[in-house]
């Protein structure tokens, strides 16, 4: 496997390119982190075969719901959350490149053409105070990194 990492404005954008190129996206693990940043795992295949696992480290809608509920109560917090899960607009903007390791070089054609912008300029809004209030987000994503390579080195 490489790792090869892509500066990413749009995580479903690139998504949706691999769907359109004939691959299957499988969701994987993920997690919502302390700083109301997410985290998740997503296979790349083909008839069945691995040909890549994304890390991506982003923010979505639910970020801008907890900004923008500051200081409200859990009730308010929780239906401005449901009232984004059920919005059409949805959005996952990472916060770092996205990681992604390759198990087949025909991927990296694809990633090697990919480019994009953000999905909204709300997106981009929130990714900036994101930065602002987490000037250290690159050591935090490494080391989630490095945690899923040793995961899958020992799984082989």
């Amino acid at each position: 496997m490489k790792l090869i990492t892509i500066a990413v404005k749009n995580l479903d954008r690139l998504l949706d390119v691999f769907k359109s190129k004939g691959y299957e996206v499988v969701l994987g693990p993920h997690s919502v982190l302390t700083d109301n940043s997410e985290i998740e795992e997503i296979r790349i295949t083909r008839n069945g075969f691995l040909k890549a696992i994304i890390i991506a480290h982003y923010i979505s809608q639910y970020y801008k719901v907890i900004i923008d509920t500051e200081g409200c109560s859990d009730n308010e917090v929780l239906e401005a959350l449901l009232k984004a899960k059920y919005s059409s607009q949805r959005w996952r903007v990472p916060v770092n490149p996205v990681a992604i390791l390759v198990a087949d070089d025909e991927v990296i054609s694809v990633i090697d053409k990919y480019s994009d912008d953000y999905p909204c300029e709300e997106a981009s809004r929130y990714l900036r105070i994101y930065q602002e209030k987490n000037p250290g987000r690159e050591q935090l994503f490494t080391g989630l990194l490095a945690s899923v390579l040793e995961k899958i080195s020992t799984s082989q």
